[in-house]
């Protein structure tokens, strides 16, 4: 039986990766981008922006543990590293719980410039929310 090597993207490096979280919800049966995660390889350091209203896009019987899910994230970030968060996403993204495949990006100027633009991208089309009414957090 042939083995997959998947390559890894956390090398250090110039460049960032992004990754877009979503939640797959039950009712109704849709899959709902919740987060960007800005990933700046050289520094192991991470950039999330979290829909504010996550409580109201995960199902009830879920709420307690997917509205965990920022603090958690950024708690494994901050103990094990930024890529190592990455690598556990790439290998355990499943369930509720995805991630899209991570996108390398040139380094940003503004890393939490590049992360709101990031989520004003990918994630506020599917909220329509202003950008004052979301959470965003860095982590050093």
């Amino acid at each position: 039986m042939a083995t997959t090597v998947r390559p890894r993207l956390n090398s250090p490096g110039k460049d960032a990766v992004y990754a877009v979280l979503k939640i797959e919800r039950l009712h109704p049966k849709e899959t709902v981008p919740v987060a960007v995660l800005l990933i700046d390889r050289s520094g192991d350091r991470i950039f999330l922006r979290f829909r504010e209203d996550l409580a109201s896009v995960v199902d009830p019987t879920e709420q307690d543990i997917l509205c965990e899910m920022p603090a958690a994230i950024a708690r494994f970030a901050r103990e094990e590293g930024a890529s190592r968060l990455l690598d556990y996403f790439l290998d355990t993204s499943s369930g509720n719980v995805r991630m899209d495949k991570p996108e390398v990006i040139p380094t940003p100027l503004n890393w939490k410039q590049a992360t709101d633009q990031l989520f004003n991208e990918k994630v506020k089309p599917h909220i329509g929310l202003t950008p004052s009414s979301e959470l965003s957090s860095v982590l050093t």
